[in-house]
């Protein structure tokens, strides 16, 4: 007998989705006993619980994925571009639902099972470098900008200026280094060192994180 966890199970949540359909076929055929461990079961809407039970057994919900629906969503028909198509409005029997799957399932809060301290945020303002601010502050007037390379950096709207932003104060953009030693970076070598203790560093670009690879 083989076990099979499955820790990543909210890429396939979609019942019609390529991945969940060989996810359930693999499952089915090769492993005896399977687990699902994710940190949200319904992320969407109750429509997700649908592929992750039957994974566990197929034939679970002992009726197809329109009936299921049907049972537990309020569904309405509407109209555009000339054909009719379903679209739920809201959940219904949610006590018949939660019977259904308790018996199989288990939650655990985060505190239940490691013993850490209160987070605690705070706030470093970090000033920008001269070269961060040249190309910051023409960004932010004339919508566009030149590196030092002669690369051009442009944004069309508030939401890719934004996140030019973003970019530039971490040293980098798509377009190129805006600078190679920001005051972002500087203020967290600064913050490491004076405390000495690990540390895990979020970054939202790539370039981010190949920045923060310190010695």
């Amino acid at each position: 007998s083989t076990l099979f966890p499955y820790t990543t199970l909210f890429r396939s949540k979609t019942h019609s989705s390529k991945r969940t359909k060989r996810l359930l076929t693999l499952a089915g055929t090769y492993f005896t006993y399977r687990i699902i461990m994710t940190g949200r079961e319904v992320t969407n809407s109750v429509e997700d619980l649908y592929s992750q039970f039957e994974f566990l057994q197929k034939g679970f919900w002992g009726q197809t994925f329109y009936f299921f629906k049907h049972t537990y969503e309020i569904i309405k028909e509407q109209w555009a571009h000339g054909r009719t198509f379903e679209v739920p409005v809201g959940v219904q029997n949610l006590d018949r639902l939660q019977a259904r799957i308790a018996p199989y399932s288990y939650r655990v809060n985060r505190d239940d099972c490691l013993d850490l301290p209160d987070k605690i945020y705070e706030k470093i303002i970090v000033e920008m470098t001269p070269a961060v601010a040249r190309v910051y502050g023409e960004l932010s007037t004339m919508l566009t900008t030149t590196l030092e390379y002669g690369e051009t950096i442009s944004a069309l709207n508030k939401l890719g200026l934004f996140l030019k932003f973003r970019q530039m104060t971490g040293g980098t953009t798509v377009e190129g280094i805006v600078d190679k030693n920001p005051g972002k970076l500087q203020a967290l070598i600064d913050d490491l060192q004076l405390n000495g203790h690990q540390a895990i560093i979020w970054s939202s670009y790539v370039k981010d994180r190949k920045s923060t690879r310190l010695n």
